[in-house]
């Protein structure tokens, strides 16, 4: 499937918000404004935010060293504009966010109201780019889904007090990780580190993260777990800064959650966060009357942690990118350059296939987290009741059906079907009867996800829903994908107990369930639990970067809730990895000090990672451009004994096959000399493309198989090396066959075998088996009535066939408009517009019709650009819209005058110089006229 989407989501389980900015090179800046512009078509819960804008400015030259956190506030040039915008459209704008410290993301952002133009903030001499402001609807929920393997089914593990089998099931992240030795053995609890979480909130009532008072009690600043922070907004949502994080609705539940993940502490429940010592300042970037966040929200929010003094940032935020160079991106980055550690999510669109990375954690120096699936799960018991005999079972759920004093409910099937592949796929026929006091059965569907599914019996009434798994699927919390804080229980159940209920009833049974008697269980999930995540996304970026570090615990990850809504719940998300990696790294530093810089830390949990196989019981590893460096192993990466840089290979595509790579071994043993044996791990390898034929990028996750796989010679092969000497080895990789319409991603691990515990590591690389400057970068699939690129309708989308439309540019709603979608990603898009009779040759034929305008012009007739657009992600779709002006390529705004015209699209290839012509796939539209009124 296709997916159009460009999004900037907190990355769980929820949030979604579309990013992209026009970003022009000095003395050229060419801005979709008003008069000519590019809109992306969009959802309510996905758009622009109206008339608003961060405008950049250029820094000063007086740059302070990067060791200098102190806030820097030059206010001359925001002083300067304001009074220049005073002079041009006085009243007519809203200041949101001052960003005054020239070293970072120097800008300024605001909300124009009607009667004033972009083209005003254009004419201030010292801007440098102007970036629409996109927003995010909170409320819009992205569920992840599970991977199928033929593993067994639920077994039971143990059965205890609540208090025990909540601790086992909270402790079961950190024996993935080392995390729990580390606890124990080394104190790495994360003491003396401050970790800076954006998100969305949090109560700091909780026990958990509260200091061990009694829920409810608020603990807030000094002495306290949550250190500082505060809100990037009010509570009517409006820019501003608010002092104090506190949330605990239901739509910033988020926060909290996350929270927990990486300081909660509750010694009575026996919960345990991975650095529980460790100090929080969390940045609120949405109220609870106001569900949308803002980019400029974000990039504020990252100042302010930055000045804030933290050492580390976790961010669960995901945009779709394939280039990590976007503001919150460049930010980021700039930040490690100061020598603050970041985390970021990966993203959750694994199901959307490669070359699908996210920002900002495909931005250079930040560390991208993958998502691995827990691998034990909270169960309660129940029982089913026929003819008066009891049979129990165990379901999986984050909080306990309630029986609100019945002894039993009847149950609902939706099909009498076992199994049935489509059950409550459809809404549930009129004969349905009020399902409020039953038990509905629902076997878990291949063909749609389980949100529909609970949807379809929640329309009907339905207050208690049980899913029955089919056995090769993983186990997870069915109620992470139920509403949070509704009056509804939903519970994941074994396939065999879900086929024998229905049977039962079949057979003529009367079958009841009672919740009467629950004890808590904790469940083993053999079948996905330490795989990666069916929804953690797949890289990598199109400049061919490992765009992830390490992957970690987010696949149905129990952790603190708001008190009001339960105190503990599940989800899943790389939102949920994010910070277990943030704290993770608060740990180490715990143990091993605050000397490291961001890239020695990055390549001490990546190189100490676990390698991770596709499935269970497979050989076969995991593609490195998911898994990226593997499971993070923290233990290991405090009791290392060498280190390596790189951190990682990148051997390009191949025509520009970088063979040759150099690693460069220390041995930071204290005593032991080291023998080393360089073996290579080939992972499987992953066809992104064509299985649908050109234009198509194959759906994920995406199988790996071994083809197309490199070999490699070391140069040693093996070596010695000694306490605090250094080893330089040479890698040559062989270049696999050339796979053009697949486009194959070949990867797997250099590994530095030692003879000494903890001194082995190893080192991630990865390539593409296909010529990357030959992948087409426009999309050219359409229908009969619909093409692409072509001319449209500007309501409906039908593609116009001839050269006969005429505007008079006096309808903003009615304006020539161009829609066009990306296959691959591209550095730069332009929209020209130019003379009918243009003898500019594009390679693109016209998709519909035939060219009605004979060609005299004896140049290429152009009048000036429509838009300019850079680093696009792949299937992002647009649509150009022309007039009533245009912009020249002096960047001044001119009245489009009569005549007629075409559009000349421009998409420069990737990896190709775009100072060269034949770098660019081009396309000239059919012609229209200008008549103005």
């Amino acid at each position: 499937m296709t997916h159009w989407r460009s999004r900037l989501l907190l990355a769980i389980s929820w949030l979604t918000f579309t990013f992209y900015s026009y970003l022009h090179e000095v003395g050229s800046i060419s801005l979709s404004t008003a008069d000519a512009r590019s809109v992306r078509r969009s959802t309510a819960s996905n758009r622009q935010l109206k008339d608003s804008y961060i405008v950049q400015f250029f820094p000063s030259e007086n740059i302070r060293p990067s060791a200098d956190r102190t806030p820097v506030i030059d206010d001359a040039v925001h002083v300067a504009f304001e009074r220049y915008l005073d002079s041009s459209i006085a009243g007519l704008y809203t200041v949101r966010h001052r960003m005054t410290d020239p070293r970072l993301f120097f800008a300024l952002s605001l909300t124009l109201h009607e009667g004033a133009n972009i083209s005003t903030l254009q004419g201030f001499e010292g801007v440098m780019a102007i970036h629409p402001i996109t927003i995010m609807d909170a409320r819009q929920v992205l569920r992840p889904l599970v991977r199928q393997s033929n593993e067994a089914v639920v077994t039971p593990m143990s059965k205890n007090n609540t208090a025990s089998v909540l601790a086992a099931v909270a402790e079961a992240p950190h024996r993935m990780t080392g995390m729990d030795r580390l606890h124990a053995e080394l104190g790495g609890n994360g003491i003396g580190q401050l970790i800076g979480i954006i998100d969305l909130g949090v109560d700091y009532s909780l026990t958990a993260l509260n200091g061990g008072k009694k829920n409810g009690d608020k603990c807030f600043g000094d002495g306290c777990p949550i250190a500082g922070g505060g809100a990037l907004v009010n509570d009517q949502g409006n820019p501003g800064w608010v002092p104090d994080p506190f949330a605990d609705c239901p739509l910033l539940i988020h926060g909290t959650h996350v929270t927990g993940i990486a300081i909660g502490n509750d010694t009575n429940q026996g919960f345990v966060g991975v650095a529980p010592k460790a100090r929080v300042n969390l940045y609120r970037l949405a109220s609870c009357t106001d569900p949308f966040v803002a980019v400029d929200t974000v990039l504020s929010a990252m100042q302010r942690a930055f000045h804030d003094g933290v050492h580390i940032i976790s961010m669960s935020i995901s945009y779709e990118s394939g280039w990590g160079s976007r503001p919150i991106a460049a930010l980021a980055s700039q930040l490690v350059d100061h020598g603050v550690i970041i985390v970021a999510a990966n993203g959750n669109d694994g199901e959307s296939g490669a070359f699908y990375s996210q920002s900002p954690a495909d931005a250079p120096g930040v560390i991208g987290a993958g998502s691995v699936d827990n691998d034990v799960l909270l169960g309660r018991t129940a029982s089913y009741v026929q003819h008066g005999a009891s049979t129990d079972f165990v379901y999986l759920s984050a909080k306990s059906i309630p029986g609100n004093g019945s002894p039993s409910f009847p149950v609902y099937v939706t099909s009498k079907t076992p199994s049935e592949v489509n059950d409550a796929c459809q809404p549930l026929p009129d004969s349905t009867p009020d399902l409020k006091n039953f038990v509905v059965l629902i076997a878990r569907s291949f063909s749609c996800t389980m949100d529909t599914q609970i949807n379809s019996a929640v329309d009907k009434g339905a207050k208690r829903i049980l899913i029955y798994n089919r056995n090769r699927l993983g186990k997870v919390y069915a109620d992470v994908y139920a509403d949070v804080g509704a009056d509804l229980h939903v519970a994941l159940i074994d396939e065999n107990v879900g086929v024998d209920i229905v049977n039962a009833i079949n057979a003529g049974g009367k079958i009841s369930i009672s919740f009467a008697a629950q004890t808590n269980v904790a469940v083993n999930n053999p079948v996905t639990g330490r795989m990666i995540s069916y929804f953690s996304q797949t890289g990598p970026s199109f400049d061919l970067r490992i765009t992830g570090s390490v992957s970690a615990p987010g696949g149905s990850i129990l952790s603190t809730f708001p008190v009001v809504l339960g105190q503990v719940g599940a989800d899943s998300g790389t939102s949920m990895s994010t910070p277990y990696i943030a704290s993770s790294i608060a740990a180490y530093r715990s143990v091993k000090g605050n000397s490291e810089t961001p890239a020695q830390i990055r390549s001490a949990i990546t190189t100490t990672a676990t390698p991770i196989a596709f499935a269970a019981n497979q050989s076969i590893l995991e593609s490195v451009a998911r898994q990226a460096g593997g499971l993070i192993n923290v233990y290991a990466a405090v009791k290392r004994l060498t280190n390596v840089w790189p951190d990682r290979l990148h051997l390009n595509d191949t025509d520009d096959f970088q063979a040759t790579q150099t690693l460069s071994f220390t041995n930071i043993g204290p005593k032991e000399t080291q023998l080393f044996t360089m073996k290579h791990l080939p992972a499987g390898t992953i066809f992104t493309a064509g299985d649908k034929g050109l234009y198509s990028w194959n759906a994920g996750p995406l199988v790996p198989v071994s083809e197309h796989q490199t070999s490699i010679e070391f140069a040693p092969s093996t070596f010695s090396l000694a306490p605090g000497a250094k080893q330089i080895v040479k890698a040559v990789f062989k270049s696999p066959s050339v796979d053009q319409e697949k486009i194959p991603i070949f990867s797997g691990f250099v590994k530095a075998e030692s003879n000494t515990p903890f001194g082995s590591l190893t080192i991630p690389y990865m390539g593409v088996a296909a010529r990357l400057g030959k992948i087409p970068v426009l999309n050219l699939n359409g229908t009969s009535t619909y093409f692409q690129p072509s001319l449209v309708e500007p309501v409906g989308d039908q593609s116009i066939c001839d050269d006969r439309h005429s505007y008079n540019l006096s309808d903003d709603t009615q304006l020539p408009t161009l829609k066009f979608q990306m296959f691959a990603g591209s550095r730069l898009v332009t929209v020209d517009l130019v003379q009918a009779n243009t003898t500019f040759k594009p390679t693109i034929a016209l998709q519909c019709g035939h060219r009605e305008t004979s060609l005299v012009s004896p140049n290429d007739g152009v009048l000036g650009n429509v838009v300019t657009l850079i680093d696009l992600p792949r299937d992002d779709l647009q649509y150009a819209v022309a007039g009533p002006n245009y912009t020249d390529f002096k960047g001044a705004s001119k009245p489009i005058p009569n005549g007629h015209y075409r559009f000349i699209l421009k998409a420069l290839r990737l990896d190709q110089p775009s100072n060269v012509s034949s770098s660019y796939e081009t396309y000239v539209s059919h012609a229209f006229h200008i008549k103005r009124p």
